[in-house]
């Protein structure tokens, strides 16, 4: 108890700082921005802009505020040589900081579970208020403008419009191809309207097929349903930034591309570094225990410090990792934690030399 609440009095102060120095990067960057539309545009509208964008950037500093409070605070008692009374104790020290683990591994799992609520909508709800604020229009949030997609059972779809919010597509025109890729049937429609499941209601659907392997045979219909084996959520994310959309999307975005047999492994990687991305932070703890016993000496400059190097040193390893994923050198589940196992295997072997 008696570590648990420096420990989170200490993050508390830490994240508090965090915010303050986001938000006030933040502010300078966008400041030369922000004047000239300062006159026409509602105050709410500017704090709307910071605050949804809080959750998302503080996901990513909560992990730096762990090892940095941990390291400080062990520190802190090293110096004041009260590390020695756990020590005397004769049980095992980790023993004492079980309550820190536990906080913040229920933390990190409420993060990771409803991470689309928590830091994924704020963050859509950003990119909207940034738009309304320089003056794009924001129904581009919520279309797929001229793409094409693979789907399933070897078609390829040219859409001209996908419109999220109510399912449809325009000028939608599919290609059907044989198992060796050859043409198959060619089809036109004006617009697509999801029925039911992957069961499509096509406008002025028009389409030409090969019959014979010479001949080829013209229809049209005025309306037409058919069943093209996709639903509208795999039109969704035609174009998407793995960045911006939340571990159940990605796991559903993987999940699609494999079944119409596209390259999934890039997006399986990115799933499962999703997953690894909350647990960063008790990666830090373990880091943290050998770290915070090398130094007696300047504790808040020696906590700096390490925070610096390991911040650095684990984007590098991520970074080696999803790469290697990408490229299928390394399984997608292996690739997505490949940082947290580096370092977590690093500090249980700092932990253990330190005790000798």
């Amino acid at each position: 108890k008696y570590i648990l609440k420096k420990f989170l009095l200490t993050l508390a102060s830490i994240l508090f700082v965090l915010i303050f120095l986001f938000v006030l990067v933040r502010f300078t960057e966008r400041v030369n921005d922000f004047i000239p539309i300062a006159s026409k545009t509602p105050f709410i509208k500017f704090v709307q802009y910071f605050v949804y964008e809080m959750p998302y950037t503080l996901n990513y500093l909560f992990p730096i505020a762990c090892i940095f409070s941990l390291v400080y605070v062990l520190g802190k008692l090293n110096n004041d040589s009260e590390l020695i009374i756990f020590y005397t104790t004769g049980r095992k020290f980790w023993l004492y900081l079980l309550p820190v683990f536990v906080v913040i591994f229920f933390i990190c799992s409420i993060l990771l579970i409803f991470d689309k609520e928590l830091l994924y909508t704020p963050h859509q709800k950003h990119k909207v208020v940034e738009a309304e604020l320089y003056g794009d229009s924001s129904e581009k949030n919520f279309q797929n403008i001229n793409f094409v997609q693979f789907g399933s059972q070897n078609k390829i779809y040219m859409i001209e419009k996908f419109i999220r919010k109510t399912g449809s597509m325009t000028n939608v025109r599919i290609l059907y191809l044989d198992e060796d890729n050859n043409f198959e049937k060619f089809v036109i429609a004006e617009r697509a309207k999801n029925f039911e499941s992957s069961v499509w209601e096509l406008i002025n659907f028009y389409s030409r097929k090969l019959v014979g392997g010479y001949d080829i045979q013209y229809s049209y219909e005025k309306n037409k349903k058919l069943d093209l084996g996709e639903e509208p959520y795999h039109f969704e994310k035609a174009n998407f930034n793995p960045d911006d959309i939340s571990s159940r999307d990605m796991y559903r975005e993987a999940k699609k591309v494999e079944r119409i047999g596209g390259n999934h492994k890039k997006l399986w990687t990115d799933f499962y570094f999703k997953t690894a991305t909350p647990y960063i932070a008790i990666v830090m703890l373990f880091l943290a225990l050998p770290l915070a016993t090398y130094s007696k000496n300047s504790i808040l400059v020696f906590s700096f410090f390490w925070v610096l190097i390991v911040a650095f040193a684990y984007i590098a390893t991520m970074n080696v990792g999803v790469s290697l994923g990408h490229n299928g050198i390394l399984p997608p589940l292996l690739a997505g934690w490949f940082g947290n196992i580096v370092f977590f295997t690093l500090s249980v072997g700092l932990y253990y030399r330190l005790r000798k």
